[in-house]
């Protein structure tokens, strides 16, 4: 079979990469192996971008050159999801006040998480605090409790990856959320893209009207940063604008 040969290949280094994970996950929770760097998200405002908040995305040392969210996903696997969450929510609150303090945060959690993540950023008192929540767990309807929880706390909810191509179907799932923030990923490349194009303006008028500030996430060339602009999104991030610091 055409391909068959890579498709082994990548195969096999994940098998490499999940074994490397799940034997030295205990020792990455018992000795914190664990550090924070930060992205900013930029305002696009009428003559430049300008800061106005970051990301905390968690990195590992210890094995650096492996996917990051491959570590939550194995932790969940071993029941260790909350742990791993509640160690880098504490990482990110050790660092935060290094941060300006007119700018938000952004934290990623799961909804299982919720409660031993917001402990964690209690310290962050500052600066504004948005909680990054997976779409997917919108669609299971069992978020309510936690994002009354959320909102309870005084912080923001932001649904991470959007699928932008079914935003029409997932209005109402999205509105019955309520989030502050909705984040879309525009790796696909908006320049050479007409229907993605459209599809993000639309998005981008429904969120105005609905008061949802809309994120576009992984800017990666000048040409989609300069058409977000003119598309009217309020907020982007990505390696074009900053990487991770």
């Amino acid at each position: 079979m055409p391909g068959s040969e890579s498709e082994l290949r990548v195969f096999a280094r994940y098998w490499e990469w999940e074994r490397i994970v799940r034997g030295n996950l205990p020792r990455v929770l018992e000795e914190k192996l664990l550090t924070t760097v930060f992205q900013t998200v930029f305002q696009l405002g009428v003559d430049q971008a300008l800061p106005c908040g970051y990301e905390a995305l968690a990195r590992f040392p210890i094995a650096h050159r492996i996917p990051v969210g491959l570590w939550f996903r194995v932790a969940r696997e071993e029941g260790l999801g909350r742990k791993l969450e509640s160690l880098a929510a504490e990482t990110a609150a050790d660092t935060c006040g290094q941060l300006p303090g007119d700018r938000f945060l952004t934290v990623n959690s799961s909804l299982i998480s919720v409660e031993v993540v917001l402990d964690e950023l209690a310290p962050c008192v500052d600066m504004p605090i948005v909680l990054d929540i997976p779409y997917g767990a919108v669609l299971q309807g069992s978020h309510r409790k936690a994002f009354d929880m959320i909102r309870h706390a005084g912080v923001g909810i932001s649904l991470d990856d959007v699928p932008l191509v079914q935003l029409h179907e997932l209005r109402p799932d999205i509105e019955a959320a309520r989030p502050d923030h909705l984040k879309v990923d525009v790796l696909i490349g908006l320049f050479d893209n007409p229907m993605g194009r459209f599809n993000l303006a639309e998005a981008s008028v429904w969120c105005r009207a609905a008061g949802i500030v809309l994120v576009a996430e992984r800017v990666e060339t000048p040409e989609d940063f300069e058409m977000l602009h003119d598309l009217g999104v309020e907020m982007a991030q990505g390696y074009t604008l900053a990487r991770p610091a």
